[in-house]
């Protein structure tokens, strides 16, 4: 499972005769960190812009992504690859079938003493809110 625009750097569009559209799979991340220690070092003026910045590039950033996939998805069929789009029944199937995947991996970690369940409520939470 790729999204569109990995296929291209690996080469493997050739490969891709089928793909589904409009279907979560997941994607990729991205973070920029900074130690904890390091953060209260900062003087508040800069931890405030430093927050303004990341949260506005990181907007910026998943705008470009999805304009990229967009892109590289329309590259897919010119190439000759045929897009499957799934009916509502098929999506509800694949849904119900994958429902879980996410409350595992939350308890996993919950496991692993690290907040999976936490986060993965402020994620949906997020996902409404957007």
């Amino acid at each position: 499972m790729f999204v569109y625009s990995s296929l291209f750097p690996y080469d493997l569009h050739p490969l891709v005769k089928t793909a589904t559209t409009d279907l979560n799979f997941g994607g990729w991340i991205s973070a920029y960190l900074i130690s904890e220690a390091k953060w209260n070092a900062l003087p508040a003026d800069v931890q405030e812009i430093m927050t303004t910045l990341g949260e506005k590039y990181t907007r910026r950033n998943c705008e470009l992504v999805m304009q990229d996939d967009a892109k590289d998805r329309d590259r897919l069929v010119q190439g000759g690859t045929k897009l499957l789009q799934l009916s509502a029944e098929e999506k509800a199937e694949f849904a119900s079938k994958t429902a879980d995947v996410a409350e595992k991996w939350a308890a996993d970690l919950d496991k692993r003493g690290r907040a999976g369940s936490a986060v993965l409520k402020e994620y949906r939470e997020a996902l409404k809110a957007n």
